[in-house]
């Protein structure tokens, strides 16, 4: 029985080891895809304009405006793995000051506009006639909201709109982030924020990710006092909800 015991123990271990050198192998060459793909379009944009190919003004400052995005794209992408190491150490640092969440989310949104829209995406914002707010580190919640714009718009495929939405209701504060793309299998949904996990194995050659920009966002987003919820949209899609204590003044 110790033997057989014993023998069980240790190739459940090396099973999962196994498991868990094969995913951080994935990560390592999603990540690697992922940091090329906008060092391509920034290197394309960028010789174009060294050049002088493109004389239409209007053309050149779209191209500028796409190879700032896709700097911020790639800025969140180093912080995600960046944060990540520091999250597994516990030596993440929040710098928490009163945040207008509404006029974040719409000036994110906004940057990131053009390209989604040169990419075929229809972007929307909805925000509160007042402003709303929180207490939090504002770096720290972009790149909450980037992420969750970024898995949005790698998981839509014929159907490419996102919505976003803040809103109050009573105490917090709700950042909601829509999408119409392949949704989630319900017996997915608790895993979703786990490092490296990836709802379907079998979409990894056609979806690019590090498996870490869920688990951060909501990492940060418990650190801040809330939490990130997850529902299945109607009609397909999924729904994206941050959660955060409103901040009033007294």
């Amino acid at each position: 029985v110790s033997i057989v015991t014993g023998g069980t123990y240790v190739l459940n271990t090396l099973r999962s080891e196994m498991d868990l050198a094969r995913k951080k192998t994935n990560f390592v060459a999603n990540v690697s895809h992922e940091l090329k793909t906008p060092l391509t379009s920034i290197r394309m944009f960028a010789e174009m304009l060294r050049e002088r190919r493109q004389p239409d003004l209007n053309k050149q400052d779209k191209y500028l405006h796409i190879m700032v995005s896709e700097t911020e794209r790639l800025t969140r992408l180093i912080n995600n793995v960046l944060d990540f190491s520091r999250m597994e150490k516990g030596n993440k640092l929040y710098d928490k000051k009163t945040l207008n969440a509404s006029s974040i989310c719409e000036d994110l949104l906004e940057s990131q506009r053009l390209r989604l829209e040169q990419n075929g995406f229809q972007v929307n914002f909805t925000g509160p006639p007042a402003p709303v707010y929180i207490e939090g580190d504002e770096e720290s919640l972009k790149q909450a909201v980037l992420n969750l714009l970024s898995n949005a718009e790698k998981y839509s495929q014929n159907v490419k709109k996102i919505d976003i939405e803040v809103s109050r209701l009573e105490d917090n504060i709700f950042l909601t982030v829509k999408d119409r793309g392949i949704g989630i299998e319900p017996k997915f949904a608790q895993k979703i924020f786990k490092e490296f996990f990836r709802a379907d194995e079998s979409l990894t050659s056609k979806v690019r990710g590090s498996g870490l920009g869920l688990t951060i966002s909501k990492k940060i987003i418990n650190d801040l006092g809330g939490d990130i919820l997850y529902y299945p949209r109607k009609g397909g899609g999924s729904i994206f909800q941050i959660k955060l204590p409103a901040k009033d003044f007294s």
